[in-house]
């Protein structure tokens, strides 16, 4: 057990509002959304502005949140639940709860974003959504492992990379 006296701070920025003290036992990372500072931690993610005033608070029900961002959004996500969250700096801008565990994801430039997922139908999912939360396109695996997803700035096109065995080749 850990006692709230031995944690140790992780500080971090120079400017008004900082250091920014942040527990070192539950910062998985810091990364920024546009030009926010955003804080990966086992509880969930924050967004604070350069004065380190909190405009996003974000809590997750799972400890190992997985975060990719691109142009002032990112998606939040687990391999251990069903939920994604796309967020900006300031709100929550949607929560989808998908099939399965999603494994990877990525966002485009316009907005755009793709995420994968395992089911016990399929080997992966893969959705693409548009710049309004729609799903656009669906595809399922039922032998190729998809380990990685990346879509173009328009979100027009969709580059995978997946693994699969066919007749004992691995290609």
């Amino acid at each position: 057990d850990v006692c709230s006296s031995d944690l140790i701070p992780k500080t971090f920025g120079t400017s008004r509002g900082f250091p920014y003290n942040e527990d070192e036992l539950s910062l998985d990372k810091v990364m920024l959304i546009g030009d926010k500072p955003l804080i990966v931690s086992e509880t969930g993610v924050e967004v604070i502005s350069q004065a380190a005033d909190e405009l996003l608070l974000l809590r997750t029900e799972w400890s190992d949140s997985r975060v990719c961002s691109q142009n002032g959004r990112a998606l939040v996500y687990s391999n251990t639940s069903d939920k994604v969250f796309l967020i900006s700096r300031t709100t929550v801008l949607a929560e989808l709860k998908e099939e399965g565990f999603p494994v990877t994801a990525c966002l485009a430039d316009n907005g755009s974003f793709a995420l994968t997922y395992s089911t016990d139908k399929v080997q992966t999912v893969v959705k693409v959504y548009n710049t309004r939360q729609k799903l656009e396109f669906e595809w399922h695996c039922s032998k190729e492992y998809v380990s990685s997803v990346a879509l173009s700035p328009d979100g027009k096109t969709l580059f995978v990379a997946a693994v699969g065995v066919d007749n004992a080749e691995i290609y």
